[in-house]
């Protein structure tokens, strides 16, 4: 176990970083022993063949064979789902010739963790096919490690073409399932864009109001209660309160309307009488059809004034002005009534208080549904697309990422400006908040999706690295040998990013581990010859 002592960040890092240097070289110096004593034996020209399945990757080290003679093989077998050697069970190399003949060789364990040593021979020259066989709990996983070539004697096998030597990042097996280092296809998919930006929360436009009084005056409590209370909840159209406001001309007005309108009722029932006894007259011919229309229209000039004036009196009870006939009812006074169900977010007044025309007594907010705004470059909102439904994650410093599906979350509004300065532009999210979680004022981080689905070469985004300034993979050469690339990068989803160059279809990249990859190209213990199996 590699255990690094609590010291100050950058120090750990070095620290860390020295380490696992130590631990590769140390790997390599156990796989690769020599003896500086011994006389160095030639050995027969070998061969190295990496391939790979959905489930297992295959790297065999092998010489090149002659008829008669063994060809011995050291197979190295990865699982790919867990980056470990396997451990235990038979594996099985198959061999097919061009005559139609078939060969069967089990191993039945591997002589070390992920390492089968197996010695294949062949009674006569020729090209076999070959595959090797590994059992799984799912059935077996039939890997083809392509031709094997038996030689009729030296003087072929020493003429035999051999694969051209890469030069690239030594990367031993043996570390590479000591550190879990794993590889991923380069491969196309259909990606949809993640974009990370600095947002804020706010409450919705729609779900905060002021509450002012509708005309100066002195501020009372509703009978028999009290004014709002801080974090009080109040419904739409609530009573709040009363404000009774001095003697003034409105006061006057409603107050003349109300004599008024108790004059016009006795107007109309007057000239009712009237009419109707015109009516009666003129059915008998006492009385001329020129007197009754005069006397009916009387009633309807009577019935108009009668209605303007309870129109002008209903008009002051709607603007909540009380208006008693008794002195028992008291001086006239206007109600407050809450614009909107909320919560009461600050109380600007007390009872008793005089109120200018205006001036709000309190704030009410509603932060059952908030607005995300966030800042975003002008590159992602033309990425936006309109007609989908995005997804959201917020994180507020210190806290855990929380993600929105898309159903929760709706676009409000995408700035139709950008400013200048900061090349920015809001991006307006609404989403549900029936806890009352997301607070309004609250600065988060904030990652969505855009919307914008392309077929596109792609790698995990934990394949790509940044260094000095450029991105980086590490394209897997053979089961041994890695080269550094540097990469043009595009969309990201979160988990995979778009490769715009530097990479083809079909590569292997080191998806998990690049880093440990990145250390052994620097560690100056690189050894220069095979294994020692």
């Amino acid at each position: 176990m590699l255990i690094v002592p609590a010291v100050p960040g950058a120090v750990a890092r070095r620290l860390f970083t020295l380490s696992l240097v130590l631990v590769l070289a140390a790997c390599q110096a156990h796989d690769h022993p020599h003896d500086d004593a011994e006389p160095e034996v030639a050995e027969p020209p070998s061969i190295a063949v990496t391939a790979w399945s959905d489930r297992h990757e295959i790297f065999a080290e092998f010489g090149v064979p002659l008829v008669g003679e063994g060809s011995r093989f050291a197979t190295h077998v990865s699982d790919l789902l867990t980056a470990e050697p396997r451990r235990t069970g038979p594996v099985t190399y198959h061999l097919s010739g061009a005559d139609g003949s078939t060969r069967e060789v089990v191993d039945p364990a591997p002589a070390r963790d992920g390492i089968y040593t197996t010695t294949l021979d062949s009674p006569s020259a020729g090209t076999w096919q070959l595959a090797l066989e590994v059992p799984t709990p799912d059935g077996a996983d039939l890997i083809q490690l392509g031709a094997w070539t038996v030689y009729a004697d030296e003087a072929a096998r020493s003429t035999a073409p051999l694969p051209e030597e890469v030069d690239g990042i030594s990367y031993l097996k043996e570390q590479q399932w000591l550190l879990g280092t794993r590889t991923a296809l380069v491969e196309r998919a259909t990606l949809r864009t993640q974009q990370r930006a600095p947002a804020r929360i706010h409450v919705a436009p729609d779900r905060a109001a002021e509450v002012v009084p509708p005309v100066a005056g002195r501020l009372s409590a509703p009978d028999g209660g009290s004014l709002p209370r801080l974090g009080e909840h109040v419904d739409e159209g609530q009573l709040l309160g009363w404000v009774q406001p001095p003697v003034s001309e409105a006061l006057v007005g409603m107050l003349n309307v109300q004599a008024d309108l108790a004059r016009l009722e006795v107007a109309v029932e007057l000239t009712e009488a009237t009419a109707a006894r015109s009516r009666l007259l003129h059915e008998q011919d006492a009385r001329s059809a020129r007197d009754l229309e005069q006397d009916e229209f009387a009633l309807r000039a009577a019935l108009a004034e009668r209605d303007g004036a309870r129109a002008a009196l209903d008009a002051y009870e709607a603007a909540g002005l009380r208006a008693g006939s008794d002195a028992a009812a008291g001086p006239p006074r206007f109600a407050i009534r809450a614009p909107l169900a909320g919560y009461v977010d600050e109380v600007l007044a007390v009872a008793g208080q005089f109120v200018a025309d205006g001036a709000p007594i309190v704030r009410l907010v509603d932060p059952s549904l908030v607005h995300v705004v966030a800042q975003v470059r002008a590159e992602e909102l033309i990425a936006l697309d309109p007609t989908h439904a995005p997804s959201l994650t917020l994180e507020i410093p210190g806290g855990e990422p929380v993600s929105l599906p898309a159903g929760a979350v709706r676009v409000v509004h995408a700035g139709l400006r950008v400013d200048e300065r900061t090349g920015r532009a809001p991006l307006v999210f609404a989403i549900e908040n029936p806890e009352l979680r997301w607070r309004p004022g609250t600065s988060v981080a904030l990652s969505f999706s855009t919307g914008n689905r392309r077929d596109v070469l792609n790698v995990p985004s934990s394949a790509v690295i940044e260094e000095d300034g450029a991105s980086v993979v590490f394209v897997q050469l053979g089961g041994e040998t890695f080269e550094r690339r540097i990469v043009g990068i595009g969309l990201h989803d979160g988990e995979r990013v778009e490769i715009r160059s530097g990479l083809a279809e079909g590569e292997r990249v080191v998806s998990d581990g690049a880093y440990t990859v990145r250390l052994a190209s620097v560690s100056s213990t690189v050894p220069a010859h095979g294994h020692a199996h």
